[in-house]
C-alpha cells in the first residue's frame, strides 16, 4: 500500500534566491522546474521549494537529511556562513540547520 514518501515541501519567499543556495550550499540537482515550485531528487523523494511567504515556519524540522559524517557536514555548512546549531550526539550524531527563509533543516549520521 504506502511505498515510501515521495515528496517533502518547503516553503520560501524567494524562490530563485533559495533553489541558489540549496544547489550551492547543498550540492542538489533540480529533478522538476515549474512555475512556484522546484523540487530536487534526493534518492527516490523529492526535497521541493514552494514559493509561499505565508507558510513559512522554521519552528521544527519536519525530516532529516541522512549523512555519512554528521560532524563533517556541520563544519562544512559553517565554513560556508549557513547558521547552524549545536552538533549534539544521542546515540545519533545530529544537529539543525536553517535555510535563507529560517526554515529548520536536520542532519543525522549514525
Amino acid at each position: 500500500m504506502f511505498k515510501r514518501i515521495d515528496t517533502t515541501f518547503i516553503f520560501v519567499s524567494d524562490i530563485k534566491k533559495s533553489v541558489k543556495w540549496y544547489q550551492e550550499i547543498m550540492k542538489l540537482e533540480i529533478g522538476l522546474d515549474y512555475p512556484g515550485y522546484v523540487a530536487f531528487k534526493l534518492g527516490e523523494t523529492y526535497l521541493t521549494l514552494i514559493e509561499n511567504q505565508d507558510q513559512i515556519n522554521g519552528k521544527y524540522a519536519s525530516f532529516n537529511f541522512y549523512v555519512e559524517d554528521a560532524k563533517k557536514v556541520h563544519k562544512y555548512l559553517k565554513d560556508n556562513n549557513v547558521k547552524v546549531d549545536e552538533l549534539k550526539h544521542d546515540g545519533v550524531d545530529y544537529f539543525s540547520f536553517y535555510d535563507l527563509d529560517g526554515n529548520r533543516l536536520e542532519v543525522c549520521s549514525f
